[in-house]
């Protein structure tokens, strides 16, 4: 069979795979591939590429192949009414630029308008568009295809004429809408949501709304009001980031809300109870306190929590005011709580983000045994700065009770006393579904009996500050334990300044070493 032969649903999906850079070298080699990536290249373009579609030649956007541009060029004036020179020499430039721009913009399915310098990039595509002669309001006539709608600003007045165009004729599957507060504007705050209430009246639907502020003014149940009434039925995602968020606002009917993101520092604003039957994914950010999250998982009635992302500001959040983990431990109560309620969870992140010159004091593993319980996590991640003394024994037993792991991700500052090592490595091996791999591993030159080879089918291994003693007779193990691996990667700077100049050789030895076996490094 000829590759022509196939379908051309298959050709296209082929080419979604491809770089812009690979589409746009086989669009040029037969009309059949153009007619194909032409639209791959033009399905999501910046503003700006579409507003200069008009205005700047074929070959300035196609690296100056001016040679092999017959067949575009022949499409674009065709496409345009050209098919003649004294056709060309009739049509006014300004038309022909015009024109040629609604060529382009027919293509487009996915489109990003966003303030850039308190303006709105939008303004770049009235010059062509007031020759069709609409203006601004022909934008969505133009945009015969489009299927995915996003609108960006951080002052909802940019926002007003935007939305208020006519966007229903357009096929749109999806409306994203975000809005974040300019640090300029923090005066006029108080306007803002009731600005942004009044641009989102006219949208034909809502899929995804996020706002972030410094501070919720209180103002927030007649913007949840308004999206309850209008895109209940549409609406998937909702991200309230800022402290002071009224969590009481949620109650209001949203059959279609999948996935909520919430700053939470105090209980006070959080509901007895909270129905939102929907929901899968539940984000959640907090600073100083986990007692905002601890009450809303509490009151959350959800059938099926499937994801379930942390992010912490200070890591004295997750500790006890009396210092003392054995009596009361935040961090095991709430994960605790989460095994508890929702031992479906697929997905579970915990992400610290303190920064501090040296480790935090050690966690001891008791505080993170809970995950233990949630056997059909695919996902897990922990990010933190404080030192976890997670070793040979600890990773193999994460290994035996979550056996269904696809992605782990595993980053602190390592301790080499208490490193994973080669037997970890072993264990992880045998997780016959992991494809991506983050653990800092200490390998010595010592390399136990294991059972080799593996069919393990994990690509990608980041091993962030961990070290090898005989980095040869190690890559060859670390090859036969994960024989489909593609891509390894480390983090380049020591654990310690006093292992820096051993650390750097060692690794270098490494990197020769993996690389003879055919791995691609990055």
């Amino acid at each position: 069979m000829q590759l022509f032969e196939l379908p051309t649903e298959l050709l296209q999906l082929i080419v979604s795979y491809l770089s812009t850079s690979s589409a746009l070298a086989i669009a040029l080699t037969s009309r059949l591939w153009f007619d194909i990536a032409i639209e791959h290249l033009w399905a999501a373009p910046h503003a700006a590429t579409l507003a200069n579609a008009g205005y700047r030649a074929d070959y300035k956007h196609l690296k100056h192949r001016e040679g092999r541009l017959d067949r575009i060029w022949r499409k674009a004036r065709n496409a345009v009414g050209i098919r003649s020179t004294k056709d060309k020499e009739r049509i006014p430039t300004r038309v022909f630029r015009a024109q040629r721009f609604q060529f382009y913009a027919s293509l487009v399915r996915s489109l990003t308008l966003e303030e850039s310098g308190y303006v709105m990039d939008y303004s770049l595509l009235l010059p062509p568009l007031m020759v069709l002669g609409g203006g601004s309001s022909f934008l969505p006539a133009a945009l015969t295809r489009l299927r995915v709608l996003t609108l960006r600003a951080c002052c909802a007045h940019f926002l007003l004429p935007l939305s208020s165009l006519p966007w229903s004729i357009c096929p749109l599957i999806r409306i994203n809408v975000c809005l974040r507060q300019n640090s300029v504007l923090s005066v006029h705050e108080h306007l803002e949501l009731s600005t942004l209430t009044e641009a989102l009246s006219p949208l034909p639907r809502l899929d995804d709304l996020k706002v972030e502020r410094r501070l919720w003014s209180g103002q927030e149940r007649a913007l949840l009001q308004l999206v309850s009434e209008r895109f209940g039925s549409t609406l998937k995602t909702v991200a309230a980031l800022g402290l002071g968020f009224d969590v009481h606002t949620l109650e209001v009917s949203l059959p279609a809300l999948q996935e909520v993101s919430l700053t939470l520092d105090t209980d006070s604003l959080v509901p007895r109870a909270l129905r939102l039957p929907t929901l899968r994914k539940l984000n959640v950010h907090i600073c100083t306190s986990a007692s905002g999250i601890h009450a809303l998982l509490v009151a959350l009635v959800v059938p099926s929590l499937e994801k379930l992302a942390i992010t912490v500001g200070f890591s004295s959040a997750l500790e006890s005011a009396q210092g003392e983990w054995q009596v009361t431990d935040p961090l095991h109560a709430l994960l605790s709580l989460v095994a508890r309620k929702h031992p479906q969870m697929v997905s579970l992140s915990l992400s610290v983000y303190e920064q501090h010159p040296s480790p935090l004091p050690s966690w001891p593993f008791r505080r993170l045994e809970p995950i233990l319980a949630l056997s059909r996590l695919t996902e897990l991640q922990i990010v933190t700065p404080a030192s976890l003394p997670l070793g040979d024994t600890e990773i193999s037993a994460l290994c035996d009770a979550c056996y269904n792991l696809r992605i782990l991700l595993l980053s602190w500052p390592i301790v080499r006393s208490h490193a994973p090592g080669w037997r970890a490595l072993s264990a992880l091996a045998q997780l016959h579904g992991l494809q991506e791999l983050t653990i800092p591993v200490e390998l010595p030159a010592y390399i136990p009996l294991m059972a080799l080879p593996s069919d393990s089918t994990l690509e990608s291994f980041h091993m962030g500050q961990g070290d090898v003693a005989s980095p040869r007779p190690a890559a060859r193990t670390l090859r036969a334990l994960f024989p489909h691996l593609k891509k390894l990667e480390f983090d380049p700077r020591p654990p310690s300044p006093a292992v820096e100049d051993r650390t750097r050789a060692v690794r270098l030895e490494w990197l020769r070493a993996v690389a003879q076996l055919g791995l691609v490094l990055e």
